[in-house]
């Protein structure tokens, strides 16, 4: 098992066709339907796998690239510069820059985490009996239960939890009734019982990592909806129908209170400021209404194909067309052709010579037993 330029060109390769496939996908309503949701998340599961495992193991197949790819890898391992009198080439350049810009996404990330976490510090707690009596209704029903704390910020669109260790449900000033509140708590609690909070903390991870991939921000934001609409699902499975358009209405008023506010966040929360994703929630949640299943044939296709894609990303990689070893031994590269000139020696042989360094002596003017690449 190894790590190297051509694994990480052909795990990018393959894996950002399978998000941008995913993405089409989780565009169109039916097929989330058709699909179902817990096989929306095994599919970008796999693709998570491979990012986290970019490397050549001992049974994958080796395609020789003939075009492009070679170019690129001369530039970049064979291109240098001098700097202090050591050789950089554009290889180190890059690791540099990619190691880097990780390091300033973490280290933004983390001052923020310690600027917000010391801010709601400042925030009102929630004193009103109703709202915590329903949160207290709500984790009872939870094994291994953890203590919630509910405060108010005003610098929030809906709302959201926050904080692995010390779970903090902050929500804006809205006069709300039992049930919308009981039906807000339960789906920001699920949250937290679900894992979510760690999942989104890990695909935040892969973001910082892989951050000059622009496929990675489409992966996440596609785990952040998802992530949503099946905690929707989780809550709504429990209800009758009519409490499921009540949920419903519930969102649709969330929306309408977050429109009218100037105070916008960009935490993905109860309610998402995309219309899109907020309409596939609504329909999604009426289809299970209405009894609506995944399609078995849908599901056996899309993921055989998907599997089949994911196996041959571990099989197969790319790599610059090189000489064959069998001929290595009679051939040499010539890099700098300025650098190089031949002597001749009048006998019918010539002397390559390399910064005046002697290299070889060659017959007529190249031997043809040597093959000059």
């Amino acid at each position: 098992m190894s790590l190297t330029f051509s694994s990480i060109c052909s795990m990018i390769f393959f894996n950002n066709i399978i998000i941008l496939f995913s993405y089409f996908l989780f565009k169109n309503t039916k097929m989330i339907l058709k699909i179902g949701v817990k096989w929306f998340f095994f599919l970008l599961f796999l693709i998570i796998i491979k990012f986290i495992l970019p490397f050549e193991f001992f049974f994958t197949k080796t395609i020789p690239i003939k075009r492009i790819l070679p170019s690129i890898y001369i530039f970049i391992y064979k291109t240098s510069f001098s700097i202090l009198n050591r050789n950089i080439y554009i290889i180190d350049i890059l690791l540099f820059i990619w190691i880097s810009g990780f390091f300033l996404k973490l280290l933004k990330a983390f001052f923020s985490y310690i600027k917000f976490y010391n801010k709601i510090k400042t925030y009102e707690k929630v004193t009103d009996k109703k709202i915590l009596n329903i949160l207290n209704d709500i984790n009872s029903g939870y094994k291994n239960k953890i203590n919630f704390q509910i405060i108010y910020s005003d610098k929030i669109e809906s709302p959201f939890i926050f904080n692995v260790r010390t779970p903090t449900i902050i929500i804006p000033h809205m006069a709300l009734s039992e049930e919308n509140w009981s039906y807000i708590l339960k789906h920001e609690i699920a949250h937290f019982y679900h894992k979510d909070l760690y999942i989104k903390l890990f695909i935040e991870l892969l973001t910082m990592i892989y951050w000059w991939n622009p496929f990675i921000y489409l992966l996440k934001s596609q785990f952040v909806n998802l992530l949503e609409i099946n905690i929707d699902l989780y809550i709504t499975k429990t209800l009758n129908n009519d409490q499921k358009l009540n949920y419903l209405e519930c969102l649709l008023q969330i929306t309408q209170i977050c429109n009218k506010s100037k105070n916008i966040n960009t935490i993905n929360t109860f309610y998402s400021t995309k219309t899109i994703t907020l309409s596939q929630r609504i329909t999604i949640i009426l289809e299970y209404i209405r009894g609506i299943n995944p399609l078995l044939q849908t599901i056996t296709l899309t993921l055989s194909a998907i599997i089949t894609f994911f196996i041959c990303s571990f099989c197969f990689i790319f790599e610059p067309y090189d000489i064959p070893k069998e001929d290595q031994n009679n051939t040499f590269e010539i890099i700098d052709y300025s650098a190089y000139y031949l002597i001749d020696n009048h006998n019918g042989t010539y002397d390559i010579f390399y910064n005046s360094e002697y290299i070889a002596t060659v017959n007529q003017i190249f031997d043809p037993n040597i093959n000059v690449y």
